[in-house]
């Protein structure tokens, strides 16, 4: 989902963001339980906490963002933000096109006040893509799983 493959501008003008999985790990937080909450009432009741998160994102993205109230003016900037990631499908949004989809539901929000919500979020695992650890793999198929273990250096040999 995050790489560079995707052809993503990660200028410093209009950052890309995204819900880093690996990030609810990281934190001893569960991402199944929090998008739980953003089902409609016929998935909540068949799932449980420990779903796949990319089967709560389909699920979200596929049915649940379509049910009426999903996007509502009640719910904190951070929630809106948070549910438009998920119908998304976790792809990466550009600052600006989260700012203009964000006024569809609450009145208009600068890029400036976006940016510093989202890069001060400790709550929803929402991060910039170019603030992932150079180390990282970025792969698709590793955004959810750790990284392989390092070989063993040739020196542990040594006596």
């Amino acid at each position: 989902m995050i790489s560079e493959e995707l052809g993503i501008d990660n200028g410093e003008e209009n950052p890309s963001y995204f819900i880093d999985l690996n990030w609810y790990e990281r934190s001893g937080r569960s991402f199944p339980l929090l998008a739980r909450a953003c089902l409609c009432p016929t998935h909540r009741e068949r799932l449980t906490p420990e779903d796949n998160p990319d089967a709560l994102l389909e699920i979200i993205r596929n049915c649940c963002s379509k049910v009426e109230g999903f996007f509502n003016a009640r719910l904190t900037v951070k929630e809106l933000i948070f549910r438009l990631f998920l119908t998304n499908g976790d792809q990466p949004l550009e600052l600006e096109e989260i700012a203009e989809r964000f006024g569809e539901w609450k009145s208009k929000v600068s890029t400036q006040t976006l940016r510093r919500l989202l890069d001060n979020d400790s709550y929803y695992g929402l991060r910039q893509v170019s603030t992932l650890p150079q180390s990282e793999d970025k792969s698709p198929e590793n955004l959810t799983n750790p990284p392989p273990p390092s070989p063993p250096s040739p020196q542990a040999d040594l006596p």
